[in-house]
């Protein structure tokens, strides 16, 4: 459900796009599944808008 919040906020609110795949990052990870790498490029892609390179 996070992740498709997240693809909803993408072209509106950025931020809280970026919010949305790191809450649905951690509860994946929390129930012993692989990230998507789907997702993990969106968060990528977020952070590289930003300007945060280190992180992306």
């Amino acid at each position: 459900a996070f992740t498709e919040l997240g693809e909803l906020l993408i072209s509106s609110d950025a931020g809280a796009a970026l919010d949305a795949f790191k809450t649905a990052r951690n509860l994946i990870k929390k129930g012993g599944q692989e990230v998507p790498i789907e997702l993990m490029n969106n968060m990528g892609v977020l952070y590289f808008e930003k300007g945060e390179f280190e992180v992306c």
